[in-house]
């Protein structure tokens, strides 16, 4: 893969790979897992930003491993496919999952991963294909 290539892929999909970026650095510093680290059963007005932050953590290698690996490829998929879809469909469900499952599993502590936003933008892919081919 040439640079140029490499250059073209990374601006179709800026926001995927941001987000891909920020876990990586968050699954190696434990300073942003202390300050993106949500508790549900404490969340403060002043969590706002954690309930977008949290989706960054990880348990563990294997769970960042599928986790992100997932959210690559639909991300790149959809964010280049369907851009304005693919940003309401991230911003909306960033933060309805972690207050759902605070709300639907109250005790659940702490919120992790992007298992949530793997599925929203699966579905997001899945219902865009299914429109177009009805059209």
């Amino acid at each position: 893969m040439s640079i140029a290539s490499l250059i073209k892929l990374l601006r179709s999909a800026p926001v995927t790979w941001l987000s891909a970026l920020l876990t990586l650095l968050a699954f190696s510093s434990s300073v942003l897992t202390g300050l993106w680290e949500i508790n549900l059963q404490t969340v403060g007005v002043f969590d706002a930003a954690r309930l977008l932050t949290c989706h960054f953590l990880h348990w563990s290698g294997e769970h960042l491993f599928w986790d992100l690996g997932m959210f690559v490829l639909l991300g790149v998929l959809c964010e280049r496919w369907w851009p304005r879809a693919f940003y309401s469909v991230l911003a909306i469900s960033a933060v309805a999952i972690p207050i759902g499952v605070m709300l639907s599993n109250p005790e659940m502590r702490v919120y992790r991963g992007l298992s949530g936003l793997d599925t929203a933008v699966y579905a997001l892919l899945v219902s865009q294909l299914c429109i177009g081919s009805l059209r």
